[in-house]
């Protein structure tokens, strides 16, 4: 019934997330239209700047690099197109050519490439697939089929950071973003049972000092030589030289000459407004378990700063700020960043604040865990017919993207508080779907229930 708590989802986006944090910053003398996210006077100011800096190097303007025989490295750009020259100077034999991928596969998709004994190229995707062709014709690289590679147990497509063939036996060693080298077969990285543990060049970038593991999160191919040497490339225009442990035993990190230039870096042009549009080109939600394996944390270690920190490495921006919408619960997740930052209090609180000005004081609160009898319950019915109560995971860190429960009529206090006070346009731009100045609308779902505002 309208008296009835429920999960509201999404819902909590519009009706307590988006006003509770515009309010704050309006009250704070600040304009989301122009309040960016990240930089020296961003909200979040430059605690980021070296994942930024990491997802930019890794998914910018190399796709792949390998080493082919005669002991010839070749580079693959993400604008399709790609050249041979040296270890340190990709430019050397001249201007880059185009090539091809299998249908449906794009640059973006690629992973790394490596080039086996007999001259073949394997390109590697983040989907776990692989297509083999021929370096034979300048810049060509073809396959009729897309085979699947595995992956030592906790890896994924998406953790694989490089590949290569040791030319003397073809077995492929595989890299891996959590330190973490195994060696196998095409088919199987892990078919050796040999997984190791790598070493990270001595850098200084950030002000950090000895093995700095940001770097790992840059790499962008791989390549071992004839003499077993083996070479490894990073998105800065960086490379080192060492084994498949120690990446700078023989060379530490020297430039390396490449065709073209990297992408101009977007994140610091991402404002408040772009976050409440689902304009900011962030896509997804954050993962609080690959947060907690990026970051070696228990449960109750976990924050939502290392939420932020994993998405923003593994998360290319899809689109340009300001541009194309591109829905993504992590947008409104960081409001729990943004508040904390600038009320050194917690999101839950102030979003209590805003929900008692509205007049729903206890009313619209966190998810309950376990529930009450105030709270609706669903229940999903056994193998042996017997009905039970479907049990809520517990809210933990995903309050402001979609963690709030209400009564349907308690949510229409908020709404009509909200109406009172701000235009079509004002509440549309707080995270609402507005539809030509007749309509806001949002909605939110879960496995067991499902609500629209």
């Amino acid at each position: 019934t309208q008296h009835t708590r429920s999960p509201i989802g999404s819902n909590s986006k519009a009706v307590v997330t988006g006003p509770t944090t515009v309010e704050l910053v309006k009250s704070l003398g600040m304009d989301p239209q122009t309040s960016k996210i990240y930089g020296p006077d961003g909200l979040l100011g430059t605690q980021y700047d070296e994942d930024i800096w990491a997802v930019n190097a890794r998914y910018g303007h190399i796709a792949g690099t390998a080493i082919g025989p005669g002991d010839v490295s070749h580079i693959w750009y993400r604008d399709g197109t790609m050249a041979t020259g040296s270890t340190g100077d990709f430019t050397k034999n001249g201007a880059a050519v185009a090539y091809s991928l299998p249908e449906g596969k794009t640059p973006d998709d690629i992973v790394d490439l490596a080039i086996d004994s007999f001259g073949l190229v394997y390109a590697f995707y983040q989907d776990q697939t692989y297509s083999v062709g021929t370096p034979t014709e300048p810049g060509l690289l073809y396959s009729e089929d897309v085979y699947q590679y595995q992956v030592p147990g906790g890896q994924g497509g998406s953790t694989l950071v490089g590949v290569a063939f040791a030319k003397s036996d073809n077995d492929v060693y595989a890299w891996f973003e959590d330190g973490t080298v195994s060696s196998g077969t095409v088919e199987d990285f892990s078919a050796g049972n040999n997984i190791s543990t790598y070493t990270t060049p001595v850098d200084f970038k950030f002000g950090q000092h000895g093995q700095l593991p940001i770097r790992r999160y840059a790499m962008v191919g791989v390549g071992i030589a004839e003499n077993d040497r083996v070479y490894y490339w990073y998105g800065d225009n960086k490379r080192s030289s060492g084994t498949s442990r120690d990446l700078d035993k023989y060379r530490a990190l020297q430039d390396v000459k490449v065709h073209g230039s990297p992408k101009k870096i977007l994140h610091y042009a991402i404002t408040l407004q772009h976050l409440l549009n689902h304009k900011s080109g962030f896509r997804g939600s954050g993962c609080d378990n690959c947060a907690k394996t990026m970051f070696g944390l228990a449960d109750d270690e976990l924050t939502y700063k290392h939420i932020h920190k994993h998405f923003l490495r593994k998360s290319p921006l899809a689109n340009v700020p300001g541009g194309q919408s591109a829905y993504s619960n992590h947008n409104f997740g960081m409001m729990t960043l943004i508040v904390e930052a600038l009320t050194w209090q917690s999101f839950a609180d102030v979003a209590d604040m805003y929900i008692a000005d509205k007049g729903a004081q206890g009313k619209v609160i966190p998810r309950p865990n376990p529930l009450t009898d105030q709270d609706s319950i669903t229940y999903t019915q056994a193998g042996n017919g017997w009905l039970s109560p479907y049990e809520l995971d517990p809210v933990t860190q995903g309050l402001a993207a979609g963690g709030y429960s209400a009564a349907a009529e308690d949510v229409l206090l908020i709404t009509n508080a909200l109406m009172d006070e701000y235009t079509f346009d004002e509440m549309d731009a707080m995270g609402w779907v507005g539809n030509s100045g007749e309509e806001l609308a949002h909605s939110g779902s879960g496995d067991s229930y499902r609500s629209r505002v």
